[in-house]
């Protein structure tokens, strides 16, 4: 499919944001958690934050989201505007190498690092209280075997995140895109559609794959003119589907809530937050859908930019905070006091991510974007055209 600026826009967003939550997570662990023996301030202010609408700016799980629902949308969308089930091959059968392509890099970084003894993300642990996140990476032998396993299978098919924390979405990638596909290829015709949607909504509830049939149904009610409907393109209407989907997506993944102003709707266990911020990133799309302001908004070269490195800044932004970012944060807390060796280790480090990750989308993300074209033309294309 042609690419849509403010949908890369906003993916690029959602990435800026994973990125924010992980240093939150190493530095200010008190504002995922609520944990008052973890404060670093004199006035504790991380406890009101993490409790207050401020969580937006920082909840990665919302963020995840929003990566899921875009797929369910993105992958289906070409297939709604052609109704070719030739589209959902091709795309089925490139989509683990295009994924895979990328993590093998980002895993061959940590096994680098690693082996240079370039991580000081446990020495930098002990001083942000993070033991629990921070200090809990690659502390473990790293043979030729676990990482060729890691890579080419555990990675995609066992939920397997050794190397890299953030991989735990490539399981849900791999498996969710194939939901996609099927759905789409048993179904995508089917006058009444909308009733197995719905049945796969239910017998997937409160689980991560319900964003990638939401996404679908966005994708396939969007090219059907669904959203041409006088109701969707009220401005009101908008305005109140996006502070709705704020308001779920913000709500705390790591903190007790009550006595909030999230405390009408506590979550009793991790899948009732999983729900609301799948409603939320739900909700965002469609309202940003038929809100062109917006559209335009992130449309503009940074967000587009962001959003073309949006994966590479996702798979080494943990490795480059476990590694340089510690590095510069433990040099400088001896010197200056705690809250500015965070600012400065993230002012300092953060362009450097930006950097590494533009270099990775133009000669790995990108290469593997073709190695996956190259794979399927070459081999499968003939196959299916025999």
């Amino acid at each position: 499919m042609q690419k849509i600026k403010y949908l890369d826009g906003l993916r690029g967003l959602a990435a800026l944001i994973v990125v924010l939550s992980h240093f939150v997570v190493a530095f200010y662990p008190a504002m995922y958690n609520g944990a008052r023996e973890q404060v670093h301030t004199a006035s504790a202010i991380e406890l009101s934050i993490t409790k207050s609408p401020l969580n937006l700016l920082y909840n990665g799980n919302f963020a995840v989201c929003i990566f899921f629902v875009l797929s369910g949308f993105v992958l289906s969308y070409k297939f709604f505007q052609t109704k070719d089930n030739e589209v959902l091959v091709e795309s089925a059968v490139k989509r683990y190498f295009r994924l895979m392509i990328p993590v093998l890099a980002s895993i061959a970084l940590v096994v680098i690092l690693s082996k240079l003894a370039l991580f000081y993300n446990n020495e930098a642990s002990v001083t942000s209280f993070s033991t629990w996140w921070l200090g809990s990476f690659w502390n473990f032998d790293m043979t030729l075997g676990h990482v060729i396993n890691n890579a080419f299978y555990g990675v995609f098919f066992n939920s397997n995140a050794d190397y890299n924390t953030v991989l735990w979405t490539m399981t849900y990638e791999m498996y969710g895109s194939l939901l996609v596909f099927g759905l789409a290829a048993i179904f995508g015709r089917v006058k009444k559609r909308y009733l197995f949607y719905i049945a796969a909504i239910l017998l997937l509830f409160k689980t991560y794959y319900v964003a990638f049939v939401l996404g679908m149904m966005i994708s396939d009610f969007h090219n059907n003119n669904g959203f041409k409907h006088a109701f969707f393109r009220n401005p009101f209407v908008n305005v109140v589907l996006a502070c709705v989907g704020l308001f779920l997506g913000s709500y705390p993944s790591g903190s007790i809530v009550k006595g909030s102003v999230y405390g009408f709707i506590e979550a009793n266990a991790i899948e009732d937050i999983v729900l609301y911020h799948i409603a939320g990133a739900f909700l965002i799309l469609v309202a940003l859908l038929n809100t062109t302001k917006i559209q335009h908004l992130l449309s503009t070269r940074l967000f587009v930019f962001l959003g073309k490195i949006s994966f590479s800044l996702y798979l080494i932004h943990v490795i480059v905070i476990g590694s340089l970012t510690s590095f510069v944060f433990i040099h400088m807390a001896g010197y200056v006091g705690y809250s500015t060796a965070v600012f400065l280790s993230g002012l300092l480090t953060l362009p450097i991510m930006l950097i590494i990750s533009y270099f990775m989308y133009k000669y790995v993300d990108y290469n593997g974007i073709k190695l996956a074209n190259k794979i399927y033309s070459r081999i499968f294309k003939r196959d299916l055209d025999s």
